[in-house]
């Protein structure tokens, strides 16, 4: 019996690897549970939600959407902001060299 699950488990894995791209996503700490409890919500799994968060970002893109950052502002956009921060401007930047 162990043989069979040995035998499954490598047939998985080879047909998983033909099969699939894999992707390794960081969040901050807490932003797993809550983007797992958003997807929940949605009724699709962490993947699913993940993979459908991609695709319509991507449509959006390809429409010709410009992408934001949390400011409401393009991407990109070298105009300092009023009000705020030097800390909260390097942030931003920060963010942004990442994107």
């Amino acid at each position: 019996m162990l043989q069979d699950g040995k035998a499954s488990t490598r047939a998985k894995n080879k047909y998983n690897a033909k099969t699939y791209d894999s992707l390794r996503i960081v969040v901050t700490k807490g932003k797993k549970s809550d983007l797992q409890e958003h997807a929940s919500n949605c009724g699709e799994s962490l993947n699913g939600f993940v993979n459908r968060a991609i695709d319509e970002t991507v449509e959006r893109d390809k429409a010709g959407e410009k992408p934001k950052n949390k400011r409401g502002r393009p991407k990109g956009s070298k105009n300092k902001p009023r009000g705020l921060s030097m800390a909260e401007i390097i942030a931003e930047a920060e963010e942004e060299s990442h994107a």
